[in-house]
């Protein structure tokens, strides 16, 4: 699945009611949006690796996204402010590890209660 297609089933899903939104659909819309950052790192591995465009469709490049661990990227995320990485990078790996967080509290918590 195409990362501008997670965004916007995840923006679809946020603001499915006009009234007040519905929890379910909001949880979904969490764990949406982080596979769509998810997503983006691990191509950007794989890319990184492997080649870009061109080589998508191999073995090798599918593996190499595959391969990537939710756990590992996040303590890595959580390490990127401290090695110097540009401002843009520092970003969305605080972005990454606030929706990975946010996703297992959507996923894993029933008692969890999200707003738009």
């Amino acid at each position: 699945m195409k990362r501008p297609q997670l965004l916007d089933a995840a923006d679809l899903l946020a603001h499915a009611n006009v009234g007040r939104p519905v929890q379910a659909f909001l949880k979904r819309a969490i764990s949406t949006a982080y596979y769509a950052a998810f997503d983006a790192l691990a191509s950007e591995c794989a890319n990184t690796l492997i080649s870009s465009d061109a080589r998508r469709t191999t073995r090798a490049w599918s593996q190499v996204y595959r391969a990537l661990d939710h756990g590992t990227a996040k303590v890595a995320c959580l390490q990127a402010g401290l090695r110097g990485f540009p401002i843009e990078i520092v970003n969305f790996a605080d972005a990454f590890v606030r929706l990975q967080e946010a996703r297992h509290d959507a996923d894993y918590d029933p008692l969890s209660k999200f707003s738009r």
